[in-house]
């Protein structure tokens, strides 16, 4: 992820604050900078789900509440960006 500048990774760490997943085998956790926000992801068991990201809580103005739909797999583990200019960004 450093290599992708995923924003505020490491340093940023916010743990679960501002986020809502729809699953509790589904663990996600955020970091946070001025360039934007990053959602790192994983599964305990094969699942789908969403996870569900309030900016406000985390001190970004992001339109609505963005929400990511996930298929993934037991130990599968990925990430979404959303940038600050752009919104809902990559997820990888």
């Amino acid at each position: 992820m450093r290599e992708a500048k995923a924003p505020g990774y490491p340093q940023g760490f916010r743990h679960t604050l501002g986020l809502t997943v729809s699953d509790p085998n589904l663990v996600a956790t955020s970091f946070v900078d001025e360039y934007g926000i990053t959602v790192v992801y994983y599964a305990r068991t094969d699942l789908s789900g969403e996870i569900q990201l309030d900016g406000d809580q985390l001190g970004h103005v992001v339109s609505g509440r963005p929400t990511l739909q996930v298929d993934l797999q037991k130990g599968m583990l990925e990430y979404w960006v959303l940038d600050r200019e752009e919104g809902p960004g990559r997820s990888l």
